[in-house]
């Protein structure tokens, strides 16, 4: 009997941990097909970065690791990385605010213990702000794909993850898609 109450024990600390995130919303067909094509193969990024001091704000050198993973993915860009030679984009990253994971609820033991019944829920800033600029000709846009969420934390918040504006973790590819959409006006002649 102590080896079955070990199990069920074992099984409870396991759903205590899921997790529902917030996620973009999914382009429109016309919105995707515009982004297909990339407005000129093989473009270099180089990548920068602005403090701007507010509170919980990661640091430059984790900004740009984060974006530069995520843009990695971009069908766009040959090669991204900071200071790249003759770059076709200059991307300059805001850094963004986010909470230290110290302080996020599901690092408190009572609340993982408690979140096998109960749920738990707080708001989280998500995404990027870039301003990128086409060395060729001078021209600016900002690219924003920043959002407020709610993040759950339940051992059933998983039911919520078939919704479709909901994952257990982050769509890196919904993030590139925003991301190409708001670059398109760079190329616009």
């Amino acid at each position: 009997m102590p080896m079955k109450s070990s199990v069920t024990l074992l099984a409870a600390f396991l759903l205590a941990g899921c997790i529902s995130l917030p996620i973009l919303p999914e382009l429109s067909a016309d919105q995707l097909a515009l982004t297909e094509r990339a407005p000129r193969p093989g473009l270099v990024a180089s990548l920068g970065c602005v403090q701007d001091g507010i509170r919980f704000q990661i640091t430059c050198d984790d900004a740009l690791r984060q974006v530069q993973a995520l843009l990695s993915k971009s069908h766009w860009l040959a090669r991204v990385g900071p200071n790249e030679a003759d770059p076709d984009l200059r991307l300059t990253v805001h850094a963004p605010v986010r909470r230290p994971y110290w302080a996020a609820p599901p690092h408190n033991p009572a609340v993982l213990l408690l979140s096998i019944a109960i749920p738990f829920w707080w708001s989280e800033p998500f995404g990027y702000r870039i301003d990128a600029t086409r060395v060729e000709t001078g021209k600016t846009v900002e690219l924003d794909t920043t959002y407020e969420g709610t993040i759950v934390f339940w051992s059933a918040a998983s039911i919520f993850n078939v919704m479709p504006d909901r994952a257990f973790m982050p769509d890196e590819q919904r993030e590139l898609d925003h991301l190409h959409l708001q670059l398109l006006p760079l190329f616009a002649e």
